[in-house]
């Protein structure tokens, strides 16, 4: 699952999108999802959960999953600033 992607929780309404993953020694591979709700004025809490927990939400299944700018990216370290550390990556 590649970050950028919006996903939904298989258990519960929670939908969102992936900002973080982690892969643990013996095979246990995580993803954090930030939901796209607001309550009282704040962004719901991000959430951490198993990856084979979450699946793609129907408007990704259309659009092809993840894609993510890294040329829009300004952060991070590169050549120069401004420079986008991941120039060839789609």
């Amino acid at each position: 699952m590649k970050l950028g992607t919006q996903v939904k929780d298989k258990l519960t309404p929670f939908t969102g999108t992936v900002v973080a993953k982690a892969q643990y020694l013996y095979g246990c591979q995580w993803v954090q999802v930030q939901s796209n709700e607001v309550k009282d004025g704040r962004p719901v809490a991000a959430v951490w959960m198993d990856e084979q927990r979450v699946e793609l939400a129907e408007e990704e299944m259309d659009e092809g999953a993840g894609l993510y700018n890294y040329r829009a990216n300004k952060g991070g370290p590169g050549d120069e600033p401004g420079t986008p550390s991941f120039p060839n990556v789609r």
